[in-house]
């Protein structure tokens, strides 16, 4: 399975509602992202928490009742991005009145499918999923193809929250960190590539625990790259969090490493690069500033300058649909973790991932230049 890789190179290395409304659910239950902790039952939390300031866009005035919209999806079939969005699809028609038509168009880590959303025209009637935290990366980076500026997208949702996992397959010798890095080869670990986020988090990782590893590129997705670690290839993959945890439940991986400010709720025993990599290192910086930029794993936006009424009508559909029970169960039962952010506070995170990821621009710049020499 490493021939899906085309490219193989060795590495050294609110104004709404209290601004609070950032939940993780999961199985009925829910926990704020920021402190893990069980919670009161999750009908009375949501609502709560959304509070009286959601946009409501009135049945009269509604922009979006009769009309048809593309809903792009940067990654292929099958992964988290693509279960996340169709699942959304149906509550988003409830909610809209209008007729959601899904279309994954693949490429470059996400990247193809964020520019096209970011070139389309701003009449509300196209959506994209957006991968926040690479996006970020990539803009401030100004990785080759990149024509989007993250600020600039019109921010509706983010919907899940993911730590990304180094994830190893089970046919490898190494059964922990510690002997990971005590590995005398460098292992293959595969990422979809230059673009994605789930690759710069690796370049970081490795940077922080001082491991060369050799990535094996060009996978079109998740569900790929599990396909290959349960075949012994790559011997690592890295993915998100939710990914991760099904893949260890069906027995293809083990857990070794996440990177984000907080554990991801399933893999609450697995260290975070926080805890791995020590303060007065020179790469705690890269560390901090990677885990800092982890804002949400999987966000949706509208292209620059769609108007009001379309943006107050899609950000009323999400929080509605984040209300919704029925949803917030399937969501479980797909084994993503469910995280509302509002609109509004995606977009003040948004503003300030794009400042602190400056200090990761050396570091990842090269990376990026070494898949393509």
């Amino acid at each position: 399975m490493v021939e899906p890789g085309t490219n193989v190179r060795s590495s050294k290395t609110s104004s709404e509602t209290s601004e609070g409304s950032d939940l993780v659910m999961r199985s009925g239950r829910a926990r704020s992202y920021w402190a893990i902790g069980a919670l009161p039952a999750i009908t009375a939390i949501v609502i709560g928490a959304f509070g009286a300031s959601v946009p409501v866009a009135s049945a009269a005035a509604n922009p979006l009742k009769g009309k048809t919209v593309k809903l792009i999806i940067p990654f292929s079939p099958g992964g988290g991005f693509d279960m996340t969005a169709r699942l959304l699809v149906p509550y988003l028609e409830q909610y809209t009145g209008a007729t959601v038509v899904p279309e994954n168009v693949t490429g470059g880590g996400g990247m193809v499918g964020e520019n096209t959303l970011y070139a389309s025209a701003p009449n509300g009637l196209t959506i994209g999923e957006v991968g926040p935290d690479a996006a970020v990366i990539n803009s401030v980076t100004k990785t080759p193809g990149v024509t989007y500026q993250p600020q600039k997208f019109v921010w509706l949702a983010g919907a899940t929250a993911s730590s990304t996992v180094l994830l190893e397959t089970t046919k490898a010798p190494y059964t922990s960190l510690k002997a990971l890095e005590n590995a005398t080869n460098g292992i293959t670990v595969g990422a979809t590539g230059a673009g994605d986020n789930d690759f710069y988090a690796g370049v970081v990782m490795f940077k922080g625990i001082g491991m060369g590893v050799q990535w094996v590129t060009g996978y079109s997705g998740s569900s790929q790259l599990v396909d290959g670690l349960a075949s012994g290839k790559p011997a690592a993959i890295l993915v998100g969090g939710d990914t991760a945890y099904e893949a260890i439940k069906n027995g293809f991986g083990r857990p070794l490493l996440q990177i984000n400010v907080n554990h991801h709720p399933q893999l609450l025993h697995i260290p975070t690069i926080l805890q791995v990599v020590s303060k007065k290192s020179p790469d705690y910086k890269y560390a901090k500033a990677m885990s800092d930029v982890e804002t949400a794993d999987r966000a949706f936006a509208l292209p620059p300058g769609t108007n009001k009424a379309m943006t107050n009508a899609w950000r009323a559909a999400f929080a509605k649909t984040f209300q919704n029970k029925q949803f917030l169960a399937k969501m479980a039962q797909a084994g993503l973790t469910a995280a509302f952010h509002s609109g509004v506070v995606m977009q003040q995170r948004i503003g300030a991932a794009m400042k602190e990821a400056k200090v990761l621009v050396p570091l990842l710049q090269k990376a990026n230049a070494s898949l393509g020499s």
